[in-house]
């Protein structure tokens, strides 16, 4: 039979851990809430991450045409267009976990992100990693792209707006994840149009050529 002593030590061994493994619980999840909600609420876990990874992953092993130059164009175009967006969109989700912002300034570092990602997919190749003449096709792939989707750039500035000002929507993370939604479903629209037009993207290039490969005539 025990002592009264050794009783006393067994229980302390049992409830000090105990009551210090809830106490590092209660603590983590008390952080967790302090710098921006839970982990579940975290933007850094949205699924507007993987999916771009996705895009990038069909891009680079799924699109084809029966023109090797074209499919090249096409896919270093969007390529750097998803890394370019895939960043922002890493940043921007790590902003709002850190931050407390009000409507006004989440809407303008949504507008920012959009307006400043444009810019730099529309300038990406503006280096001396690509000769004059790849510069050139994809100027005219650009020109293509921008005529089709200059509507849609509009009303996705709208929507940014729309979504971010509505009674509806109160809570960041819930107006940040309704905004990454809109942008998944913008991006499997522009693979779309660009998986059914890739073999009709001509412009002026025949002859050109784009990473060692010749721009062939349509037929």
């Amino acid at each position: 039979m025990l002592d009264n002593q050794t009783t006393w030590l067994i229980l302390l061994g049992i409830i000090i851990p105990s009551f210090l493994g809830m106490f590092k619980i209660i603590y983590r999840y008390s952080g967790k809430k302090r710098r921006g909600g839970s982990t579940d609420e975290q933007l850094k876990f949205h699924a507007v991450h993987a999916r771009m990874k996705s895009f990038k992953q069909y891009v680079q092993y799924h699109l084809e045409t029966d023109c090797e130059a074209r499919r090249e164009l096409v896919k270093d175009f969007l390529y750097n267009t998803l890394s370019i967006y895939e960043k922002a969109f890493h940043d921007i989700a790590e902003k709002v976990d850190k931050n407390d912002y009000d409507k006004d300034e989440l809407y303008y570092i949504n507008n920012k992100m959009l307006l400043k990602s444009i810019e730099k997919r529309s300038s990406y190749f503006y280096d001396s990693s690509y000769t004059e003449e790849e510069k050139g096709a994809l100027k005219a792939l650009l020109s293509k792209y921008h005529k089709w989707n200059e509507t849609n750039i509009e009303e996705v500035e709208d929507d940014i707006e729309k979504i971010v000002f509505s009674r509806f929507y109160n809570k960041q993370s819930v107006i940040q994840s309704i905004i990454f939604d809109k942008f998944i479903g913008e991006f499997a629209r522009i693979l779309t149009w660009f998986d059914e037009v890739v073999g009709e993207i001509n412009g002026d290039l025949d002859g050109m050529k784009f990473k060692g490969k010749t721009f062939m005539p349509l037929h």
